[in-house]
């Protein structure tokens, strides 16, 4: 990896680079989110036949099909922009910050958050040497809205991802990779 895929300041050394192994379009949140989705297009497709059967007007049918193209992208389009995100993902540990560069349709997005200011790092081993790690405990509504694709959940609570610390999402040598950002801590508060 080069150390070119983010954007470094002045003086930052890169300890560790990499990216996802796998790119799982499933995660944690998606116990909670499956079903939601499921209920809302359901839902939203209940609503839109029944407008138009019962002559409801066309208000009332666009505004059904709003919803279920709403439905649609949470049953199918969060789960694919997921898989594309992550696919187009890296991780970059710095003396300084850890950074998480994604590109996906065309688009680059950059999210850093400085070692000082970031809780311990939590490792949940995934299969042989992967794993995800994240800072700090997390609850099941972080989840959703970070690992879950759901823009729209970010928006409809006010409260978007930019607030939550970055994870780095099936990392090889997860364990190597938590103890370097630790020492790098230890080392930021001394």
């Amino acid at each position: 990896m080069s150390a070119g895929r983010a954007d470094l300041f002045d003086g930052e050394r890169v300890l560790w680079e990499g990216s996802p192994t796998k790119f799982p379009v499933f995660d944690r949140a998606d116990v909670v989110l499956v079903p939601f989705s499921v209920f809302w297009c359901g839902f939203a497709i209940f609503w839109t036949v029944t407008a138009i059967s019962w002559g409801g007007g066309a208000l009332f049918a666009l505004f059904g099909v709003l919803f279920v193209v709403v439905g649609l992208y949470f049953v199918f389009g969060r789960l694919i922009a997921r898989w594309l995100r992550l696919r187009g993902t890296t991780y970059t540990v710095t003396d300084r910050r850890v950074i998480v560069t994604s590109t996906a349709f065309g688009r680059r997005q950059e999210k850093s958050a400085y070692l000082k200011t970031l809780p311990p790092p939590v490792l949940t081993r995934g299969t042989g040497t992967t794993g995800t790690i994240k800072f700090g405990a997390s609850n099941w509504m972080d989840d959703i809205r970070s690992g879950g694709g759901m823009f729209a959940l970010g928006a409809l609570t006010g409260r978007g991802t930019a607030s939550l610390p970055p994870t780095l999402v099936h990392v090889n040598d997860s364990q190597q990779v938590r103890d370097i950002i630790a020492a790098a801590q230890v080392s930021k508060q001394v």
